[in-house]
């Protein structure tokens, strides 16, 4: 698995285990995860994480 493979994957991951916390909670969730690495690599992951939150909303919403 390459290594975009591998953050995005984390990245999903993060989104389906907090599906039910609020945007500002998996956003300090995310923070403290990546808190080891460049800035921007912070923020894309804040940004690909709720990409998939909203990903996952839209989903269990189609189940209801």
């Amino acid at each position: 698995m390459s290594e975009m493979s591998k953050f995005n994957y984390e990245c999903q991951e993060l989104a389906e285990n907090n599906a039910f916390v609020n945007t500002n909670e998996l956003v300090a969730l995310v923070k403290k995860q990546f808190s080891d690495r460049p800035a921007f690599i912070v923020s894309y992951a804040v940004e690909r994480t709720l990409e998939h939150a909203v990903q996952i909303d839209m989903d269990m919403e189609a189940l209801v």
